[in-house]
């Protein structure tokens, strides 16, 4: 059955003004104001204001600059252009729906075909995750292993001092 798409929950602007109050951080009070802004492109707002996510009190100019920011960016999220930012060798990379300007342009890699990003993003992730757990396998085998070793060598060295102290 066909189950229609709930609506978006409302962008609340007005918590945007509690960075005016002591120890708010900008990156919490974004994700509150707009339900499903992740950290990225929390991060990416406070960038475009030209700001830093440090805890507040913040001023006036900081909290309209993020609020301008904030609105900019979601209007683009409305026609997004999705661009991939590789990672080290074996971490997924980042897909964004937009251009962040917090990550430079040089990396960025735009998207033509948006299904084939996510399908090669989930891969990479999902290898990456076997790797890692292939990873820690290998070395906690290779840690018994020496361990046995050790044990083997300090029993040998034992009875090489007790013959020594025997033919003396």
């Amino acid at each position: 059955p066909f189950v229609p798409t709930p609506p978006a929950p409302p962008v609340d602007l007005t918590s945007l003004e509690s960075l005016a109050h002591p120890a708010t951080v900008p990156t919490s009070i974004l994700r509150k104001a707009v339900p499903g802004l992740g950290p990225a492109l929390a991060l990416e707002v406070i960038a475009r204001a030209g700001t830093a996510d440090v805890p507040g009190p913040h001023s006036e100019e900081t909290i309209a600059a993020l609020r301008r920011s904030l609105v900019l960016l979601l209007d683009e999220l409305e026609h997004p252009h999705p661009v991939l930012y590789p990672s080290a060798a074996g971490v997924p990379p980042l897909l964004s729906p937009v251009r962040l300007t917090s990550r430079g342009e040089s990396a960025a890699e735009p998207v033509n075909d948006l299904h084939a990003a996510i399908r090669s993003v989930l891969y990479t992730r999902r290898s990456s995750t076997t790797l890692s757990g292939r990873k820690e396998l290998i070395v906690g085998t290779l840690q018994r292993q020496l361990d046995r070793m050790r044990r083997t060598l300090d029993a040998v060295q034992q009875c090489a001092d007790n013959t020594v102290g025997i033919g003396q």
